[in-house]
């Protein structure tokens, strides 16, 4: 029962989020209202772009005995990971504007982004010096995942792994080490008509960038589902936080808005989805806590027993989803060692036969000796993966 809640208040936090990020970076959203309460805390979200970077953490803010009390399925040891677990993630322009500068310098990104969950990094990601660093505790995964032996199905995974030395950096990625992908590579790859072909097959082609006039519909219905759903009240302060908001809203009302506001926005794919979003929320008033400290946004606190009357007598007490922000100046960097990914060599040797059916090999490429074999092209399966002796 635990999961579908989280998931639902997960989902609103997310699209009420993406919904103020839109609206920020236009700053329509400062003159939400003339309600003093409700400026100051539109007013701290917009802050959190004039800052040089970010360190932002979500995480559960519940013990493992009242996750078992909400959810009597969930074992002791499921409870205790999940009570401990933690997503990471420090987002900074290194180019010494601020956040909001990213939009046109957007170069100047860099993020690292941790997923633990109490037993130590899960997975790692980090962008640096125009590189994509990752590594996985794949171990540690299948644990999770109740793999009897996990160390066994790494061994078998291993011997699967054809003997194309393009794909050398699976074994590493598999044993836990950093690997690391060049995006100026990705970059050149994706200028390439046979890979522009490709993704034509897959859908993805037709997503381009909004314009103007869109972008600025957008940031007006933002503003006026805000202005229109919520409420907001000043109920003190924190010590370390700063002033605390109330702010409250029809649930299912407000993400109904906001989804239909910023679905324009998205790829014609992910917008249905996205519409249906609303419908997974509670139809109910609900509130969540917002931490304003020098002007800045600090932190937000969603109950996620609020959802549920049965899982507020169970849990005793409120059990937050948390999400704190705190201002660094830290600049993220990949790490010392990794192994590289050559991309163009893992896709001439996974879709090799796409080129060859054209004339030549894909990418303008050479398909190494011993390259993989995929059916007819995309429509192949996994499983007609074979060495072929060049």
């Amino acid at each position: 029962m635990i999961n579908p809640i989280l998931r639902r208040a997960a989902a609103g936090i997310a699209v009420c989020l993406v919904a103020g990020a839109c609206g920020a970076t236009g700053g329509v959203v400062r003159t939400l209202s003339a309600v003093p309460t409700k400026a100051q805390v539109n007013s701290a979200f917009h802050a959190v772009g004039g800052l040089s970077g970010v360190d932002i953490t979500l995480q559960i803010d519940a013990t493992a005995a009242q996750l078992q009390r909400m959810d009597p399925t969930t074992n002791a040891r499921d409870a205790a990971l999940l009570s401990h677990s933690a997503l990471n993630m420090l987002v900074v322009n290194a180019g010494g504007g601020t956040l909001s500068d990213l939009k046109d310098h957007p170069s100047d990104l860099r993020f690292e982004l941790t997923a633990d969950v109490g037993a130590g990094p899960l997975v790692d990601l980090v962008e640096a010096h125009h590189t994509l660093y990752g590594r996985a505790d794949v171990n540690q995964i299948m644990s999770l995942a109740k793999v009897t032996d996990p160390q066994a199905e790494l061994t078998k995974i291993e011997s699967q792994i054809p003997p194309v030395p393009a794909l050398g950096f699976v074994k590493d990625l598999l044993a836990g080490q950093w690997v690391s992908l060049d995006l100026n590579q990705l970059k050149g790859l994706a200028s390439d008509p046979q890979i522009k072909q490709m993704l034509s097959g897959l859908g993805t082609t037709g997503m381009s960038q909004p314009s103007p006039s869109t972008l600025s519909r957008v940031r007006s219905a933002i503003t006026s589902a805000f202005d229109r759903d919520l409420t907001v009240r000043h109920t003190g302060t924190d010590p370390q936080l700063g002033d605390r908001f109330v702010v409250s809203a029809p649930a299912r009302q407000l993400v109904t808005d906001l989804a239909g506001s910023v679905s324009g926005l998205l790829p014609q794919m992910f917008q249905a989805p996205v519409s249906k979003v609303g419908s997974q929320v509670p139809d109910r008033t609900v509130s969540a806590e917002v931490f304003v400290k020098s002007g800045v946004l600090r932190a937000l606190r969603l109950d996620v027993t609020q959802f549920d009357s049965k899982l507020a007598a169970a849990a005793g007490g409120p059990v937050y989803l948390e999400l704190d922000v705190t201002p660094t100046t830290q600049v993220p960097d990949g790490p010392a060692q990794s192994t590289p990914i050559d991309l163009q060599g893992v896709l001439s040797a996974v879709f090799g036969d796409l080129g060859s059916a054209n004339g030549g090999t894909p990418f303008g490429g050479h398909v190494p000796s011993g390259h993989l074999s995929v059916g007819s092209g995309l429509a192949g399966t996994v499983q007609n993966l074979t060495p072929a002796n060049g």
